[in-house]
């Protein structure tokens, strides 16, 4: 019998083996009086703001030399708030994804009114803001650290409509001297003839939703 049995043995099968058990949990007990909770929320707002910033300048860059209000706003000149609704209509019609009107709500404590606001994404028409520092320049012999100082200074504002007056003492405006315009500037008098104009073209407070 065993030696017929022999040839199917390997066929006969294997003891019962109980089934795996499940993954091992450990449960670490803490001091319930130190959980702390909270919603961490991202500002979305902001990086909402980057992305609109970009289509209001691009939808406007084209109206630079043709729309009045516009025209003015790249000038530093006031705007009648007829000529900015007429200007949201035109971007409108041209893009139906940029209503300029919006912008407010990303700034909904600002003061700064929608020229104003614009005038920080489309900048200065660069002659405009030449013949602001006109006057200033032919009053005083400048050497060429303080034209340098000028010209970086009418750069900025070209690009970004405006300037505080405490940026005067930071970078770039710290490359031509340590101490920025009063560096540049000794005379307290250029100082606060700079001033006066820098102020002329200041921008209301703009208080970014948080």
């Amino acid at each position: 019998m065993r030696t017929r049995l022999r040839g199917i043995m390997h066929l006969m099968e294997g003891e019962v083996t109980p089934p795996p058990s499940g993954p091992m949990e450990t449960d670490i007990k803490e001091d319930a009086a130190k959980y702390e909770t909270g919603t961490h929320e991202a500002n979305i707002k902001s990086v909402d703001f980057k992305i609109y910033r970009q289509q209001v300048q691009g939808a406007l860059e084209p109206l630079f030399t043709t729309n009045p209000a516009l025209v003015k706003i790249r000038n530093g000149q006031p705007v009648q708030q007829r000529e900015l609704d007429e200007l949201a209509k035109l971007v409108l019609v041209q893009n139906p994804n940029v209503d300029i009107r919006t912008l407010k709500e990303f700034y909904p404590e600002a003061s700064a009114s929608l020229d104003q606001i614009l005038r920080t994404i489309v900048g200065m028409d660069g002659q405009a803001v030449a013949e602001k520092f006109a006057g200033f320049a032919a009053a005083h012999n400048l050497n060429s650290q303080q034209i340098r100082f000028l010209d970086m200074l009418k750069n900025h504002i070209r690009d970004y409509g405006t300037v505080e007056m405490s940026k005067l003492f930071e970078q770039p405006f710290t490359q031509i001297h340590g101490r920025g315009i009063t560096g540049v500037f000794p005379d307290m008098g250029q100082v606060m003839a700079i001033k006066e104009i820098v102020d002329s073209l200041r921008v209301g407070e703009l208080a970014p939703h948080s």
